[in-house]
């Protein structure tokens, strides 16, 4: 994951009511992030992502809660679940609609993969973010959260901030409470400004790059709104997704203009040439002369075409072929970091800014 990565969320679902645990809430918002990212290739009618046990475990975090079986359960939780899309009616009223988070799942043991299902609404609400207005939640931020009330917070938030600017933003108690699916708990409002509002505020002041004060505005005694005075920290972005409309072929990145001219791809890859240009701005820091790296690249290769009975790697495998490929090269530089903290006590930061290059680098 990058600093930069972000889900482009449609305001529907970021104004959504939901209840989900911390661990829940990450899984969900990493589905939802991949499932957009696969939805400029995705064929019509396919509401899917592909994500691998290694993405989940890291996101998870919790040691206790990364068993295959625990992540089974957690997805069942998701599909079981709910979460309240509120619509527009022909009436002018507004309607409250039941959806669940996932529609389904599967793992392939071999592969290690997880396929997930989304319903129709869902998902293209994340296709057609843009439709009705959208925004942009940055994902690395989202997953660092450790409380499930920052989270949406965090959303509520961002929902109206500018970066660089600040902004003031008042929810009623009762409309923040209607969100985060706490109306039958806290009914007295010291109760949920010290269980509730100011842990969460605490942890978006240390870790979301937002600079956050509150003013209570009350009605006599009674405290009913919040007003929320917020300096969004985090930088201004451009919106990279669905730029082209006539995918699904794999967008040529013309603005890697730093690939060298001699980037080496294997010769026995069998890539569709539709997928090279992708390929080299998507892998242009890894040197794929290494032979160790070329294994992980001839096994991603290997999977994905006996999956498919396909002969090459193309527009409709790439982000499975993909997928696969950056679960082996996270592996790897996991058990790397881990070997050097071990060794040599190197820090985490230190470590991610190794770049993949010869063996003998290391």
């Amino acid at each position: 994951m990058k600093n930069e990565d972000y889900l482009y969320k449609n305001n529907k679902i970021i104004k959504a009511k939901y209840d989900l645990t911390t661990i829940q809430n990450r899984v969900y918002q990493y589905i939802l992030f991949k499932m957009q990212q696969n939805s400029k290739d995705a064929p019509a009618g396919i509401y899917e992502a592909y994500i691998h046990y290694s993405e989940l475990k890291e996101i998870i975090k919790n040691r206790n809660e990364q068993t295959i079986a625990n992540i089974k359960n957690l997805l069942t939780v998701l599909r079981k679940g709910t979460i309240y899309i509120e619509k527009h009616e022909k009436t002018g009223y507004k309607k409250w609609h039941e959806y669940s988070f996932i529609s389904g799942y599967d793992y392939d043991e071999e592969t290690q993969m997880f396929r997930i299902e989304a319903s129709a609404t869902i998902y293209n609400l994340l296709k057609n973010y843009m439709e009705g207005g959208y925004t942009p939640i940055n994902i690395v931020i989202f997953l660092s959260l450790s409380n499930s009330n920052a989270q949406r917070i965090y959303e509520l938030l961002r929902l109206w901030t500018r970066p660089n600017q600040e902004k003031i933003i008042e929810y009623t108690v009762d409309d923040l409470k209607m969100y985060m699916e706490l109306e039958n708990k806290y009914k007295r409002y010291p109760d949920f400004n010290r269980r509730v509002l100011k842990p969460a505020v605490k942890e978006l002041n240390e870790k979301a790059k937002l600079e956050i004060e509150i003013e209570e505005i009350k009605s006599g005694r009674k405290v009913v709104s919040l007003r929320f005075k917020v300096k969004d920290k985090d930088k201004k972005i451009k919106d990279k997704q669905n730029k082209d409309k006539e995918l699904p072929k794999p967008p040529v990145d013309n603005e890697n203009n730093d690939i060298k001219d001699d980037y080496y791809i294997p010769p026995e890859l069998r890539l569709d040439s539709s997928s090279i240009n992708h390929f080299k701005a998507k892998y242009k820091d890894f040197d794929f002369r290494s032979p160790l790296i070329q294994n992980f690249l001839f096994e991603a290769e290997a999977i994905t075409l006996s999956k498919d009975n396909a002969e090459s790697i193309y527009y409709k495998n790439f982000n499975y072929f993909t997928t696969i490929l950056d679960s082996k090269l996270i592996e790897y530089k996991h058990n790397l970091f881990s070997s050097l903290n071990e060794d040599n006590n190197y820090d985490d930061d230190f470590a991610m800014n190794i770049r993949f290059g010869n063996d003998e680098d290391y």
